[in-house]
């Protein structure tokens, strides 16, 4: 369909030719977001921007924002939309672009790559010598996880309605990834590594490489000068130092032990995933959630080879849920006992001594861990393309060892699903009951924040009309996201007006204030269900729930509690490229008596063993059905 209003804005570049020190095996990157400021310049010095459908009469919105994406362990940019068509003739739409200019293409570059998740899109070519704005383009499927996206020059295509041009590459003005949908539509669309590729096909990129992933092999062995990581390690020191809480659980005086420790191991020869496992201890010692040290760009990758088996830990167990790997002797339910000649209880101590977590919170940890052990026992052990593993079907069983091929990142992030829907409600009307499940408070932008409140409204009218009395609000895995979010489900729950945030930054003045309750808020009986997955946000409502003593809460202690770090900011290490996420400003809610050295603890401590697991029993969500007197 022909958009005949779209306003295009195209700033000129502010640079008179290509910058070579953007060009890197075969790939010319044009954004990669790792030091994108508000002003959104992109790393060739063109411009971000946005448009929607407003002009044609529609009321759509879209709001980008550069963000830290966790699996990718990198800044992606994120385009938060809502569709809407208004009174519009057209399809509903939005999109988001960013200029170059045609002294900046490539010579022989043939294609255009990035990395993707979220919802379908078109990606617009846009050059110069079209007028019409029937631009070369390509539509492009939704992913639930993230993909490499490889679009050869001879894969574009103009739509039907426009006049007819030859493809002229060379004369780009801009890259534009366009939404169109029906009104209500809305999500969001994440992207990273934008780049020009002089071979149009998925091999020409380094970090997709179909070997044994030959590129972060070499990011791991890569070595600089004892000099050089010296200059990196004080860098994260005094970086570390202005942390905003630095010293809340690590002394100064142990913290700097702990330095001089770290540092003596810095030595000649030491390679970039020796330098990796030194430095990562101290910035665990903050024990702060919000503050990691990521590897550096492009390191995450979708072939990236890992560890084939899901894993569940619970005591001091480590037992196999499912096996993706091409050997299936490996039976679910197996215990591990090794991998690679290492003791699995050796493996997690160390990891666990290199993670973040708020407090040092374990339940944290041991959750991160279950949910994607092969991503961090890929962050601190080499590169291998298979696995010596010992396992025992039993504890009187004799120990076998199997070798199991490596898998990559992709195949392992696509073979399950990893978390419930963002937010969910089922009501038993018969048994007087409703399960509410929120998984995420991330809805950032004015227009995803409104759908959250519409379903927190919607939900509870619907509550109150069938007159339900027995609730659970399901906050497992939900690592947190927007206040206003929190504090607008808690207008529906808590029983006297309160304020959310004692402590925080000018973002959010409006929370240091008297919160009024919803005039449908809910009466009945609550119970919560946590685990060390709920985190951040979710911290801080659990902490304002059980201030006011209102509901029982089940399963595990939270990874967060009413006071934490945020407002981060990305600095990278000068010569390994190593990205530290350090927090500016400490976020505490408006509670006494409540301890920061640990999460919300259970009324009703419930962790699930791995018979549980395999036969997919939610035997916390029983429990909750048990304490509301509903049998299920």
């Amino acid at each position: 369909m022909k958009y005949v209003s779209i306003l295009f804005i195209f700033l000129t570049a502010m640079t008179s030719s290509f910058a070579q020190t953007h060009k890197n095996k075969g790939a010319v990157y044009i954004d990669q977001f790792e030091s994108m400021a508000t002003n959104g310049i992109t790393m060739l010095n063109g411009y971000w921007y946005s448009y929607n459908d407003n002009p044609n009469n529609g009321a759509s919105a879209i709001q980008y924002r550069v963000f830290n994406d966790r699996d990718l362990q990198s800044k992606v940019i994120q385009l938060h939309y809502q569709l809407d068509k208004g009174t519009s003739t057209y399809e509903a739409y939005v999109g988001a672009g960013c200029t170059l200019s045609a002294d900046q293409f490539p010579n022989g570059a043939q294609a255009i790559a990035y990395q993707f998740k979220g919802g379908q899109h078109t990606f617009i070519y846009n050059t110069k010598d079209i007028l019409d704005y029937a631009c070369y383009q390509k539509k492009i499927p939704a992913s639930e996880d993230w993909i490499t996206v490889v679009i050869p020059f001879s894969d574009l295509t103009q739509p039907e309605w426009g006049t007819k041009e030859k493809l002229n590459a060379t004369e780009v003005n801009s890259l534009v990834w366009q939404i169109t949908g029906k009104t209500g539509d809305g999500g969001v669309v994440s992207i990273d590594n934008i780049r020009f590729l002089y071979k149009p096909t998925i091999d020409s990129i380094p970090e997709a490489s179909r070997t044994v992933n030959a590129w972060t092999i070499e990011a791991d062995s890569a070595t600089l000068s004892p000099q050089q990581y010296k200059e990196d390690f004080q860098q994260l020191t005094e970086l570390l130092e202005t942390h905003p809480a630095v010293n809340t659980f690590t002394t100064a005086q142990a913290f700097k032990a702990l330095e001089t420790q770290q540092a003596a191991t810095i030595k000649e020869g030491m390679t970039q995933q020796d330098f990796y496992n030194a430095a990562t201890p101290l910035v665990a010692a903050v024990k702060c959630g919000h503050t990691q040290l990521l590897r550096e760009k492009g390191f995450i990758n979708d072939y990236m080879l890992v560890f084939p088996l899901k894993i569940y830990a619970v005591g001091d167990k480590v037992y196999v849920l499912e096996n993706y790997s091409a050997n299936q002797e490996v039976k679910p339910g197996s215990e591990i006992v090794s991998i690679n000649g290492e003791s699995i209880q050796t493996i997690f101590s160390n990891l666990e001594a290199k993670s973040s977590s708020d407090a040092g919170i374990e339940s944290a940890k041991r959750a991160w861990l279950n949910r994607n052990f092969p991503f961090y026992y890929r962050l601190y052990y080499p590169a291998s393309d298979a696995f010596q593993v010992v396992t025992k079907t039993d504890p009187e069983a004799r120990a076998k060892e199997f070798k199991v091929p490596a898998i990559s990142l992709k195949k392992w992030n696509s073979q399950f699903i990893w978390d419930a829907p963002m937010k969910g409600l089922k009501v038993n009307k018969e048994k007087n009951v409703a399960v509410m499940t929120i998984s995420s408070f991330s809805y950032y932008t004015e227009g995803s924040r409104m759908l959250f409140f519409n379903f927190i409204d919607t939900a509870f009218a619907r509550l109150k009309k069938e007159g339900i009395s027995n609730l659970m609000v399901d906050l497992r895995n939900n690592s947190g996201g927007d206040p206003f979010c929190g504090e607008y489900l808690l207008s529906y729950l808590l029983p006297n007006p309160f304020v959310y945030f004692k402590e925080s930054s000018s973002w959010y003045d409006s929370l240091k204030t008297i919160q009024e309750l919803s005039d449908q808020r809910y009466k009945g009986n609550l119970v919560v269900l946590i685990n060390g997955r709920s985190f951040s946000t979710t911290g801080h409502v659990c902490s304002l729930l059980k201030y006011y003593k209102t509901g029982i809460f089940v399963g595990e202690e939270t990874g967060g509690t009413y006071t934490c770090n945020d407002g981060k900011k990305d600095h990278i290490l000068k010569n390994t490229r190593l990205v530290l996420t350090l927090p500016e400003k400490t976020f505490s809610t408006a509670v006494e008596g409540i301890s920061n050295a640990q999460g919300i603890l259970p009324d009703y401590p419930v962790v699930p063993s791995i018979e549980d697991q395999l036969n997919d029993k939610d035997v916390v969500l029983l429990k909750g059905y048990e304490l509301l007197g509903v049998k299920k």
